[in-house]
């Protein structure tokens, strides 16, 4: 895989498969069980070469499981703190079973379809159902590494600032970026604080940008 900006890769688009993303595979014909949209290999990729992405993937183009993949990239090439960031909304189904509404079955969270697609070694740790800033503080204490999946509106909360400093992350994946366009809200404010003092590398994800 290569393009006019001279990334390169081992993606076949033919095929769709990214060869050391470590996707699953069929136990019978050996071939991955899935292919990836070009978007998402051309965002993996340009996090491999430049530790940063702005990556304008729209709704229904596989963000969810691009940012895991990075994850799960940076996670094995050391990076042990990483922080995704997810709106409100995607927050749920991405770490929580989803019962039908007949309450009779349940679809299994985002992370857990996505194990069975690509090799997910990373260990993931939801912040968002944490009630008070103390449960926050305690459990990015005790969580010494991994990915923290925060939900976009703990940024708005008084204690997100001391929370991005107690987690520490060198990587931060943005889900739905341009949900933080706004110069003078809080919550851009605090994170912007946090990327001017450590300067992580950065995921940026958004269709709307």
């Amino acid at each position: 895989f290569a393009n006019q900006n001279g990334i390169s890769g081992s993606y076949n688009a033919a095929t769709g498969v990214l060869a050391d993303v470590y996707t699953a595979k069929d136990p019978k014909s050996g071939k991955p069980l899935f292919r990836l949209y070009e978007s998402q290999a051309r965002a993996v990729l340009w996090y491999d070469r430049y530790k940063g992405v702005f990556a304008p993937i729209s709704c229904g183009g596989g963000k969810t499981g691009t940012s895991l993949m990075i994850a799960e990239r940076a996670w094995r090439r050391g990076m042990r703190k990483i922080m995704l960031l997810v709106p409100p909304e995607v927050y749920p189904q991405l770490t929580t079973k989803i019962r039908s509404k007949d309450g009779k079955s349940e679809r299994e969270h985002d992370i857990a379809f996505w194990r069975k697609k690509v090799e997910l070694t990373v260990p993931f740790t939801g912040m968002g159902k944490l009630a008070g800033a103390g449960a926050r503080a305690r459990k990015a204490e005790k969580r010494k590494f991994g990915c923290f999946v925060v939900p976009h509106s703990l940024m708005s909360t008084q204690d997100s600032s001391e929370l991005l400093e107690k987690i520490n992350p060198g990587l931060i994946i943005i889900d739905e970026a341009h949900r933080f366009k706004n110069r003078n809200a809080a919550k851009t404010k605090r994170l912007m604080t946090y990327l001017a003092k450590h300067h992580p590398h950065l995921i940026i994800l958004s269709g709307s940008i």
